[in-house]
Parts: C-alpha cells; structure tokens; sequence
C-alpha cells in the first residue's frame, strides 16, 4: 500500500511508525502564517500537488495536517485516510465556538483510521470515532536513560517540555514556592524551550523577569545531566498528550507527581494513585509528603523504574502501530 505521511516537521516517534510501513515524507508545514486560516489552506493545496496519483494511504501527524487529507479525501473517497492523534488541539477542540468546533467534528468523519498516543487522546475523540482509535503509545529510548541514576535525597524537581502556560508551568512556579518555604535547598529545573504565544507572550521570560531565586532555565537540552541532580518530576498541564520525559524521569528512578490532564498518568498510577493529583493544592502536600517521609520516596523510586519497564519499547510501538494499520 503506498503511503504518505503529512508531516509537520516529524516527531521521531510519529517518524519512526512512518518509517516502519516505507511511507513517502511530505512537508505540510506552514513557515509563516502570514494570513490567519488563509495561510493554512494554501498549504494545504499546495501539498495535495505533491501527492502522487497512485497513493493508496494518507497519514496526517496533527490537525494541520488533517486539513490537506480531508481535501484530499475528498476527491479520493476510496481511498484511506489516517491521522495521528497527539495534537493539543483536540483538547482545545471541545472549548472551540460552535462554528469551528463543527468543522472539526466533521474533518474527524472522514478520516478512516485514528492512531492515539494515549488513552487520554483517545478519550477526547467523539466517542463515534472509538471503533477505529488504537493507542499506540511512542517509544523512547529506555537504555539512554536507565543507566542513569538519580539522587532522591536532594530537594529538587525536574520538569521537561514546552515552558508556557499550556504547559502548567506558572502552576508549577507557583507549587514550587510554596514548597520553598520548608526546603529553602530546593530547586526547580525548566528544561524546555519558549517562544512568543500571541495572547501569552513569552512566559519564560515573564517569570525570569521576575528573578525568583533557584528556578533554573536551561533551554532545550539533552536532560540526562540534569535527571541526576533531582528527586521529583511534575507535571501540571493543561494537557499534555503523551509525554515520554515522565517515562524517562521514572526510569531513572525519579518519583512523578502529575495531574489528571497527563496522557501517561496510567503509568504513574502503577507506583500508587496518590501520585496523580486533581489540584495544585494535592501536588504541593504530595511534593511535601514524599520529602518528609524518605522510606516512601524510596519505594517509590523502586517502583517508578519498574513501571517505567512496562511502557513500550521501540520495537514494541512499532508492533503495534503496525497491527492498527492492518486494520485498514
């Protein structure tokens, strides 16, 4: 079956399935959104000269790029149409007016096969769309960070993603803080780029503006060195799809405390419950509980690395991204 993969500049696991059926990579990126909307459908048309004739299967990497494979569908009606679901957007998408969110209720109808990187995302769909979702979780590369041991008797908190608000990182500021009050020694680690949201504008820069002492930025890094230096990993997100730096935070023995809105919750729920909180309120007293109590942060830790064995591999993500496209 020739295929096709929409991509808006890859993630290495979105790229990885790709490369696992031979799919033939095209750009569908939008460099600069020069017009708002307008910009994006001429892409998209742009695009769809690129696809060849002969294509059998289109796979879209995020909503942008549904946009060029619905229009494709459209003129291909027998032919597959996949999309994988790891995009903010369809969190966003239930808060949409009432206009727009119709126009991606009705983009959702067309496509054929739904790849989610979470049950989370998977749960955002329209429940219409379940019988043809399959989670595929994205791998990481376990054995970089398995070798690597942290040191839970420090008072430090790692967190590894985009710094902005979506993100919950004034939220995590604001727990830090608090915890600050007890443990003067701790430390927070922002490991993650940032840029200009309109609306929002840089949040790195707000908060480095306001010089709070012991956060510490460090851009986009490789977070091994850092992994090192921590006990902690939280993550207060708005939504966060299917985030594997919590996976590579507990195979190394780092203890996770994230919200309800993180897609590999499920993980972190096999160490014990508690570490999935509904609230900055619980984050803050599990972040305090664990500190105060070191022979629970050391089951913990035990049993952070052995849930962390459990998530899949390369070779298992691919297995079953593989036996989901056989569904077609």
């Amino acid at each position: 079956m020739k295929t096709i993969f929409l991509n808006n500049y890859p993630h290495p696991a979105h790229g990885l399935w790709a490369d696992s059926i031979n799919a033939q990579y095209i750009d569908d990126r939008v460099a600069e959104y020069k017009l708002k909307n307008f910009s994006r459908i001429q892409k998209s048309l742009e695009t769809i000269k690129k696809i060849p004739k002969d294509a059998e299967f289109v796979l879209c990497e995020s909503a942008s790029q549904l946009i060029t494979g619905v229009i494709w569908k459209t003129f291909h009606k027998k032919k597959k149409l996949g999309l994988i679901v790891s995009d903010p957007k369809y969190y966003h998408m239930w808060k949409m007016l009432s206009f727009k969110k119709k126009l991606y209720l009705m983009m959702l109808k067309k496509v054929d096969i739904f790849i989610c990187s979470s049950q989370l995302m998977k749960d955002y769909l329209p429940k219409e769309s379940h019988d043809r979702a399959y989670v595929v979780p994205p791998a990481f590369n376990r054995e970089k960070f398995e070798k690597i041991k942290c040191n839970i008797n420090n008072k430090n908190i790692i967190f590894t993603a985009r710094i902005c608000l979506e993100k919950g990182v004034d939220h995590l500021v604001n727990v830090f803080l608090k915890v600050k009050k007890q443990y003067k020694e701790s430390r927070l680690y922002l490991l993650g780029a940032s840029s200009y949201i309109p609306g929002q504008g840089d949040l790195r820069e707000q908060l480095e503006n306001k010089k709070i002492k012991d956060i510490i930025f460090t851009g986009h890094v490789d977070t091994r060195p850092y992994l090192k230096k921590c006990s902690l990993y939280v993550n207060l997100s708005w939504i966060e799809p299917a985030s594997v730096s919590v996976l590579q935070a507990m195979s190394t023995g780092i203890v996770p405390i994230v919200n309800q809105n993180v897609g590999n919750k499920s993980y972190v729920a096999m160490i014990n419950k508690e570490l999935v909180v509904n609230n900055d309120e619980e984050a803050e007293n599990m972040i305090l509980k664990l500190w105060k109590n070191k022979k629970l942060l050391e089951k913990y830790s035990k049993k952070a690395i052995e849930a962390s064995k459990l998530y899949p591999d390369e070779r298992e993500s691919i297995r079953l991204f593989k036996k989901a496209i056989e569904k077609l």
